[in-house]
């Protein structure tokens, strides 16, 4: 895509965006061979740009020096670092970590806005070269934009990672979406999809993402979403935001607008998941997400809301994590072979935190190493590993299944 070509694809999306998210009625979207011409002939080969979400450390800073020891930084890779609580990760020396680029802490609040702190890293890892026309300079169209946890761990050598993110994936950006019951309506009669936080972002994306993020912040998207289910039907909750909207647009009172806000249902997740993937690809139809829409820019393709698609993750998943309790008696990865769990979602958790890893027994650590998955959470400093063999730490643990030349 020129740069002039995706100049105006993004000013287009933002005049969509100040009335309400772009609308996607077609069920194709293609990009032509023509529209990734300017960017196909990169200076330089991809690379991958890691974008560390933390609080006040990194407790598997030893296994992704690892990771990263077969890698050049500034060639095959660049990770950078933000941290919620800024001088708890300078008591840790991250900020003398070669591996990684601590920048500056910005404000940020759990599920209401982490979109603010991982655009801050997008920004750091374009080297605030925000503006579209600069794609061809520097820049190869297959670059990849990964958000990763504290906590995360990878599940695979680096060279296997970049294959897969750069040549097997190529262009297309990576989301892990929620089954669609778990999505929501924007605007009463739009629907954005819900995805993980832990997404892998094309060049392209991640440029787009940030330009709307001038205009287009997480509280203006969550104020205009409803569940898409709510008290058994899909027509209550958006209902109730047509209201809210009509009296306040009558009234003009701040105070019945905050009054009336009570009795709007709330979407049941956090900016963060939602906010990347409805900048990328925009708001929908319901009817056709009925039929189901294709994106060849999307890893997975086809987001759906078929009937026999509501129980099914939909586009492409790069990071292990279980979340809901009964993911644990049932996955195949970790059933019956000695792992543990906890702080996972229940009756007064529900679908928010992923659990963390009490025990890594190694047939699990096995099995997430032969599995499709380049990373998993949430390991920590408190995991302990388990194997019938010789004890071992977590570093010699991945140095043995997943690091094996080491």
């Amino acid at each position: 895509m020129t740069g002039s070509a995706l100049t105006a694809q993004v000013v287009l999306a933002l005049l969509l965006l100040v009335v309400q998210l772009p609308s996607c009625s077609s069920v194709v979207r293609t990009r032509s061979s023509k529209e990734l011409e300017g960017v196909s002939h990169a200076s330089r080969p991809p690379r991958l740009y890691f974008l560390f979400m933390a609080e006040g450390e990194v407790p598997n800073v030893a296994i992704w020096k690892r990771f990263f020891s077969d890698a050049m930084k500034g060639v095959d890779y660049e990770a950078y670092l933000h941290c919620s609580e800024p001088l708890l990760c300078k008591k840790a020396n991250l900020h003398r970590e070669p591996i990684l680029n601590m920048i500056d802490t910005v404000p940020s609040e759990w599920c209401r806005d982490l979109v603010t702190p991982m655009n801050a890293l997008l920004s750091a890892a374009l080297g605030n070269h925000t503006d579209t026309t600069r794609v061809t300079e520097s820049a190869n169209e297959n670059d990849k934009f990964i958000f990763l946890s504290a906590s995360t761990v990878p599940l695979k050598p680096f060279s296997f990672v970049q294959h897969k993110l750069t040549v097997a994936d190529g262009h297309k950006s990576n989301f892990c979406v929620q089954e669609w019951p778990k999505w929501a309506f924007y605007s009463a009669d739009r629907v954005v999809p819900k995805s993980s936080q832990w997404m892998v972002l094309s060049r392209t994306h991640a440029l787009n993402a940030m330009t709307i993020a001038k205009v287009f912040t997480p509280q203006q998207m969550m104020r205009q979403m409803v569940p898409l289910r709510w008290l058994g039907t899909e027509r209550v909750a958006p209902t109730l935001w047509k209201v809210r909207k009509h009296v306040t647009g009558v009234m003009h009172s701040p105070i019945l607008d905050r009054l009336l806000t009570f009795i709007v249902p709330a979407v049941r997740g956090c900016a963060d998941e939602f906010w990347h993937l409805a900048a990328t690809v925009g708001s929908f139809d319901p009817a056709g997400l009925k039929k189901g829409v294709v994106f060849e820019d999307l890893a997975g393709g086809v987001l759906s809301m078929k009937d026999e698609d509501q129980q099914r993750l939909q586009g492409h998943c790069d990071t292990f994590a279980l979340v809901d309790a009964d993911d644990t008696k049932n996955n195949p990865l970790i059933q019956g072979n000695g792992t543990a769990f906890g702080g996972q979602s229940g009756f007064l958790r529900p679908h928010i935190h992923a659990g963390k890893f009490l025990k890594l027994s190694e047939p699990t650590l096995e099995s997430l190493r032969s599995s499709e998955y380049l990373f998993a959470r949430k390991m920590d400093g408190d995991t302990k590993f388990i194997s019938d063999g010789d004890s071992m730490t977590l570093l010699q643990a991945f140095d043995k299944i997943v690091f094996p030349q080491h």
